[in-house]
Formats: structure tokens, C-alpha cells, sequence
């Protein structure tokens, strides 16, 4: 019984390739339609899988991060006396959570700097320079060399060029302390630093973490800690765990969807994206298949009359017509999965510059929301992308032919036959 049935399949569809045959140019014009719809396809998704990476990676990764806790109301007013005392603890309790793959403790202050008689606004970032290295931190790929070492700072490089500051200079700083005493002391610059973070670039300095924390009278006290879960779809685990430990149930506790809701929306509006290039493929399916497999059935109706008049089964008259939609449909959907995949692996490996589309005015960088983005793009090819696409086709092929083979299983043999 299935021997039988896999072989009348298999006749169904040698039968749908040679009635493809009879009209090539009618054929190859719907496959071309197909391959162009799975080609856009793959392609598009494959390039906002990359924009939504290169956004997610760059927002969250030095400045952000996946999740951050601060004192109750410090993210309203930003006053430097809203702390987080016993921060080791702190750090080590966060840390020992699942998924949590780092933990940077932070403190920040306004402060005046000057390297002779002019002073310049500035924002001190106290930071743990050995995590802050690690990837995804702001100070990721500096060098050993760059450290700075005790009473030693790294300035951000628009703020050295606007102040004449050169690595080896000496700076004054002065600023609030915690407890509301004057801060102030004299500070070597280790090096001037370019980061993802456009604010530290112009206004930006960066001192070890326990330098900071002395000069503002901060023992073991912080402003903010920034976490980074092990993946995106971690980080809700993560932050209900954290709600829940004792130790930090005074504090504020958000993931970076709720500290940046316009990225979020941004990054989600795109998502809807995918869905708009998979409706474009279901309807290029169903325009090129339903015109072809009517004007091929209209035309075959005196042959199908006479195959009704020997004895065919109606059913078997549906099932071939299907078969040869379906045959149209996977000869388009392939063609167009391997151009679609090859152009994106082109795009893998050498990127995308959207600045080569428009005169920006900005080079190959951008800012938004204070992050330094490169325009150069790598698109990112999900197997999801290939087989949505196969899957789409697949479907509306079958779908597009049913209408014309329940109209041919209707026909009235005799009269069929006449036509």
C-alpha cells in the first residue's frame, strides 16, 4: 500500500515537471518572480539581523550594559550623595548570580579640570579598569601600557583636544565630595582614549576606581552597578533573581529596555520588519502561481476532460495540479535560497557601508543617544530567514492551486472535451 502510494507521488511529480515544460517562458518568468521575493527575503532579514546586533551590542555593551542597579532616585537627579555603600559585597553577591557573565561597579561626578589658568567642565567615571577591559566594557582593547596607575587618569580625546592636553601633563581637578567637603588634587594623564561613548570622548575622565572613590570620599560606596548576562534572553531571569536577594532590596534594579524605552521600541519596530518581507513573499507566491496554473489549466481543459472520460479520479487531477504548483513554487524558492544566501555571505564577510548610500556628513560613524555606531553593517544569516521563506512558498503554492484544480475536478467530462 505504501509502495503504491509513494509511487503514484512520485508519477504526480514527473508529471507537474513536464507540464512545467510545455511553457518555459511562463514558467521561468514565475520562478524569477519567486526567487527575486526569497532573495529580498533573506537578504533584508539578513541585514536587520545585523543592524539589531551592531545596535544592541554597542548600546549595551560599554555604557549601558544589560542591566544596571542604582540608589532609589539616583537616575532622577543624579546627586552625588545617592550611593550604594558596602559595594565589594555587593559586587561579589551580584556576581555569584546565574547568567551574570560581569558586574563593573561605577561612581560619577561633574567636576572642573584645568591644565593652566583655564578650567574646563568634565565628568569624573570611576570605574574597575580590570573589568571595564574585559569585552563589551568601555576601556575594551587597552592596551597594558594605557593602564593608569595610581594618581593617573585617561582623558577623553575631544576634551585633550580642546584643553591642549597631551599624555605625561598634569591636571588639576576640583569637585563635591560625598560627604559635601571640597575635592581636589593633582592627577597625571596616563593616555587620551577614544571610546564607543560619545559624552567620555568630549567631556569625559576616567580614573581607577579606588583613585575615585578617595578623591570624592566614597569608601566602598558607588553610584551604579552595571551587569552583562551571559545572553539577551537571560537578562528577565536575571533581574527577577536580583529583585529577590536580600542585600540589594533597597535598590533600584532595571534591565536596559526599561533605562532606554526608545531603543527598545526602536530595535522591536524593526523586528516587525521580518513579518512585512514574509506577507511580500506569501504575495509574489500567489500572483506567480495562481497566473501560471490558471493559464496552464485553462489551456490543458480539453486534455483533463479526456483523462476525466478514461476514468481519472478527480482527486488525482488535484493532486497533480498541487504537485505541479508545488514543483514551481520549490524551483523558485531554491534558485532564489542559494542567491539569497550567497549575497549574504558576500555581505559577512565584507560589511555593509550605508555611508557609500547617502552623503551623511558624519563619515563611518554616527551618534545616537550619546553612542558612537559605525555605519559599516554585517549582515547576520539565520537558517529561520531561509526556511520562512521555503516554508511561505511551500504553503502558498498548494494554497494558489486549489482553486483552478477544484474547478478542473468539477468539469464535465463530454463537455470538457469540446473545448
Amino acid at each position: 500500500m505504501n509502495t503504491q502510494l509513494f509511487s503514484g507521488w512520485r508519477s504526480d511529480m514527473r508529471m507537474g515537471w513536464r507540464n512545467l515544460a510545455r511553457n518555459r517562458i511562463r514558467t521561468l518568468l514565475a520562478c524569477f518572480a519567486i526567487a527575486i521575493a526569497q532573495v529580498t527575503l533573506i537578504w533584508i532579514n539578513s541585514f536587520m539581523n545585523g543592524h539589531e546586533a551592531r545596535i544592541f551590542e554597542t548600546l549595551t555593551g560599554p555604557m549601558l550594559g544589560h542591566i544596571q542597579v542604582h540608589a532609589p532616585k539616583y537616575r532622577d537627579d543624579e546627586a552625588i550623595e545617592r550611593v550604594m555603600p558596602h559595594a565589594v559585597s555587593l559586587v561579589k553577591k551580584i556576581a555569584e548570580v546565574p547568567h551574570v557573565r560581569g558586574v563593573a561597579p561605577r561612581v560619577y561626578a561633574p567636576v572642573l579640570t584645568s591644565l593652566k589658568e583655564t578650567g574646563h567642565v568634565a565628568v569624573l567615571s570611576g570605574m574597575d579598569i580590570t573589568a571595564e577591559r574585559k569585552t563589551g566594557g568601555v576601556l575594551e582593547g587597552l592596551g597594558a601600557e594605557r593602564i593608569p596607575i595610581g594618581r593617573e587618569l585617561l582623558l577623553g580625546k575631544g576634551l585633550a583636544a580642546d584643553m591642549g592636553v597631551r599624555p605625561g601633563d598634569t591636571l588639576a581637578l576640583m569637585g563635591q565630595a560625598v560627604d559635601g567637603s571640597i575635592a581636589s588634587g593633582l592627577y597625571r594623564v596616563k593616555a587620551v582614549i577614544e571610546t564607543p561613548v560619545d559624552q567620555i570622548n568630549q567631556a569625559g575622565i576616567i580614573m581607577d576606581l579606588a583613585v575615585s572613590q578617595e578623591f570624592l570620599a566614597m569608601a566602598d560606596q558607588v553610584h551604579e552597578m552595571l551587569i552583562r548576562t551571559d545572553s539577551q534572553l537571560s537578562i528577565p531571569e536575571v533581574v527577577s533573581t536580583l529583585q529577590k536577594l536580600p542585600a540589594l532590596k533597597p535598590y533600584e534594579i532595571l534591565s536596559w529596555e526599561r533605562i532606554v524605552p526608545s531603543m527598545a521600541a526602536l530595535l522591536e519596530m524593526s523586528g516587525r520588519v521580518n513579518y512585512l518581507i514574509l506577507a511580500m513573499v506569501f504575495l509574489t507566491t500567489i500572483a506567480g502561481v495562481v497566473n501560471t496554473m490558471l493559464m496552464a489549466t485553462f489551456e490543458r481543459v480539453h486534455e483533463f476532460g479526456m483523462l476525466l472520460a478514461l476514468g481519472c479520479n478527480p482527486g488525482r487531477l488535484i493532486r497533480l495540479l498541487v504537485m505541479e504548483s508545488l514543483t514551481l513554487g520549490i524551483i523558485g524558492v531554491a534558485i532564489g535560497s542559494v542567491i539569497g544566501v550567497a549575497l549574504t555571505l558576500y555581505g559577512v564577510r565584507n560589511g555593509i557601508d550605508l555611508a557609500l548610500l547617502g552623503d551623511t556628513g558624519q563619515g563611518s560613524n554616527f551618534t545616537f543617544e550619546g553612542m558612537n555606531l559605525s555605519m559599516r553593517v554585517f549582515p547576520i544569516l539565520k537558517l529561520k530567514d531561509v526556511a520562512s521563506g521555503f516554508g511561505a512558498v511551500c504553503l502558498t503554492s498548494v494554497l494558489a492551486a486549489l482553486w483552478p484544480a477544484r474547478r478542473i475536478s468539477r468539469l464535465e467530462p463530454v463537455e470538457a472535451m469540446r473545448v
